[in-house]
């Protein structure tokens, strides 16, 4: 046994009997160990906290924790209006997260922006549904106030959805789609350049499948 050991033996009934008397004075005092700086959180799950407190965003698909101590996954994107949007990355996958919008005015408390989106369970179908969970890797162009979100069908990024979204008052607009299939003997083609698919008559206002379903081929993006 080591000199330390022993001493700190020596010393531990004595500091019992310290803690024993301080709990006699106040019962409501903590024990020594409540109130170690290891298991207070880091600033990282301290800002996310704050955030949280602020939007209350649901936890079911969305963790109200921290990734870990230098990420708090969220971050604020001044845009050139005087407006700013605030994004809560909720996971990051193998090739592209997910993530919530909210915007933000100087006057206003932040609103949460619901998208339109696509699913593509078989080979020329898409499948429309409206959720705030937004899917893909996402770009913000603050002086156009908008935002464009690669969805990627497979890692290397050569096919998939391209979607932008400009921003209108407290909404985002979907007003462009471009789509490309996967095809492993095709040469590589910018995301920019894939083809437009036409929005109109895509889904109703109901959110349902509307009669046109354009040129879309591809493997299906997860939502999840």
């Amino acid at each position: 046994m080591t000199r330390w050991r022993i001493l700190l033996l020596t010393l531990l009934p004595a500091l019992l009997l310290i803690w024993a008397a301080v709990q006699a004075l106040d019962p409501g005092a903590a024990a020594p160990t409540d109130i170690s700086p290891a298991l207070q959180p880091g600033p990282a799950q301290q800002e996310r906290e704050r955030w949280w407190q602020r939007l209350h965003w649901s936890t079911a698909n969305c963790p109200r924790e921290a990734f870990d101590d230098e990420a708090s996954g969220v971050q604020r994107h001044p845009l050139t209006d005087g407006r700013a949007l605030i994004e809560i990355t909720c996971f990051l996958g193998a090739y592209q997260g997910q993530s919530l919008w909210y915007v933000q005015t100087p006057s206003e408390a932040p609103a949460q922006l619901a998208f339109d989106q696509f699913d593509a369970p078989d080979r020329g179908v898409l499948e429309h549904y409206r959720d705030p969970a937004l899917v893909g890797t996402v770009t913000v162009d603050a002086d156009e106030g908008k935002l464009v979100v690669l969805r990627k069908y497979r890692g290397i990024g050569d096919c998939g959805q391209l979607l932008t979204y400009r921003l209108s008052d407290a909404e985002a607009k979907l007003v462009e789609l471009r789509v490309r299939d996967c095809d492993d003997d095709a040469a590589y083609t910018p995301p920019e350049r894939w083809p437009v698919v036409p929005l109109e008559g895509l889904w109703q206002a109901d959110g349902s499948a509307g009669d046109a379903q354009g040129p879309v081929r591809g493997s299906p993006p997860r939502r999840r």
